[in-house]
């Protein structure tokens, strides 16, 4: 299928989200989502299974593929790109920790909406650990 068409089946997804990646397969390989929406089942990693580490990785990777990327945040001020990433590493990070929790609770709403739309089944509540879904 192709990029157009494939974006207008999953309009009701915020386009700029389809090639960032989003989680991992059960064998352990990053996806971005467009990869995942064109698999046909849901063998993917939830947010809530993610390590500390693969939420990490995803969280770095997602900023760095962002053609432009500064926020600011309260008592802190803005941060570009480098910081971000700088600050995803290191656990100790209190801005680290916030743009996990952000990126985190992004994906899982991400996670949701395209497997609602393919029809694949939402995790139980009894799954979820960490807040992110």
């Amino acid at each position: 299928m192709d990029e157009d068409r494939f974006d207008a089946k999953y309009r009701s997804i915020p386009k700029d989200q389809m090639d960032l990646p989003v989680t991992f397969s059960i064998d352990g390989r990053k996806l971005r989502l467009r990869e995942l929406l064109d698999r046909d089942e849901p063998d993917f990693l939830w947010p809530e299974q993610l390590s500390e580490r693969q939420l990490q990785d995803l969280t770095a990777d997602r900023v760095a593929a962002q053609e432009e990327f500064l926020i600011g945040m309260l008592g802190v001020g803005e941060i570009d790109k480098d910081r971000a990433i700088a600050a995803i590493a290191d656990p100790a990070s209190d801005v680290g920790r916030a743009l996990l929790d952000v990126e985190g609770r992004t994906i899982a709403r991400v996670l949701r909406r395209a497997s609602t739309e393919k029809g694949w089944p939402l995790p139980d509540r009894a799954t979820r650990r960490n807040g992110h879904g």
